[in-house]
């Protein structure tokens, strides 16, 4: 059975300073699809899925104007799923705005793709939330947030795991532009005969931001790749970059400017590390723990400092 689409959209009205629209759309059932459009601000939206069976789920919310809220919650639970699809998207073009996203999927026998995406121009707060257990699964998880504009932006993505015959890729992604941002990745898998790709990016173009990496991906049997990468443009920067893995452990860092400072730890094996730093007063520490050790640091520029500690 599929469910209508369902629309709501809230205007605000001129002269109106205290008007505010409040939408919430809460749906249970196979192949839901919610959209929510609100022009002006404050305003609050909200959609809460949940599909007892497994199929798709689709929501949408698209603000325009400042100081919305915006918050989008899909939930599966599935026994022999052929193909699951969580699709979640939100667009706020102002500023003070902030975006929740969450999806959760658990099933046996099954074969899904979650994708969720938040873009905020103007000084805004992102947070995404994944979460997928199966017993025997493939899937493909992918976290985008891009902040175009604006100071102070903080931006936070968690992803998580877990199966028994467990094959996925878990992509995150995170773009800033101004001064004063945060960004935290966080993502976690473990399985027996698990195959995974944790993959991890961060761009950050300004000055005293800071970014943060954490992954950890671990399995009985087979194998698990763990890929970070965060650029940073701009002066007095900081980035940590913290990474576990079986086989194939990457860390790439890119710092242009003044006053950076970094840091990365790598445990595991065929671990490479690569650190290029360009400008005056920079710091690097770099730490590998595990069998197979490669790491390159360059820095260009004066009074910089650098430190590679290995240990098999």
């Amino acid at each position: 059975m599929r469910f209508l689409l369902l629309l709501i959209s809230v205007l605000g009205l001129g002269g109106t300073a205290a008007a505010q629209g409040v939408a919430t759309i809460t749906q249970t059932g196979d192949f839901s699809e919610a959209l929510v459009t609100q022009a002006g601000g404050p305003a609050t939206a909200a959609i809460t899925q949940t599909n007892p069976h497994g199929d798709a789920l689709t929501a949408y919310i698209s603000q325009v104007g400042a100081v919305n809220e915006a918050e989008q919650v899909q939930t599966i639970n599935g026994r022999f799923n052929g193909s699951v699809a969580l699709d979640a998207r939100t667009e706020q073009l102002a500023g003070g705005n902030t975006a929740v996203q969450a999806q959760t999927f658990s099933g046996n026998v099954s074969v899904a793709a979650m994708e969720a995406s938040i873009l905020q121009a103007g000084s805004g707060t992102a947070s995404q939330t994944q979460t997928f257990t199966g017993l025997v699964t493939g899937s493909a998880i992918d976290a985008t947030i891009l902040q175009e504009t604006g100071a102070g932006n903080t931006a936070a993505q968690t992803q998580t795991g877990a199966g028994k015959i467990f094959y996925a890729t878990f992509q995150a992604s995170v773009t800033q532009r101004g001064d004063g941002n945060a960004a935290t990745q966080a993502q976690t898998t473990q399985g027996s005969l698990a195959q995974t790709s944790l993959q991890a990016a961060i761009r950050q173009d300004g000055d005293g931001n800071e970014a943060e990496q954490s992954q950890a991906a671990r399995a009985a049997f087979d194998r698990a790749d763990v890929t970070a990468e965060i650029v940073q443009l701009g002066g007095g920067n900081e980035a940590e970059q913290t990474q576990v893995g079986g086989e194939g452990v990457f860390a790439s860092l890119l710092q242009d400017g003044t006053d950076n400072r970094s840091g990365q730890s790598q445990t595991g094996e065929d671990l490479r590390s690569i650190v290029e730093q360009f400008g005056v007063e920079n710091l690097s520490i770099v730490t590998q723990s595990g069998a197979g050790h490669t790491a390159i640091v360059t820095q260009s520029g004066s009074n910089n400092r650098a430190t590679v500690n290995q240990r098999n």
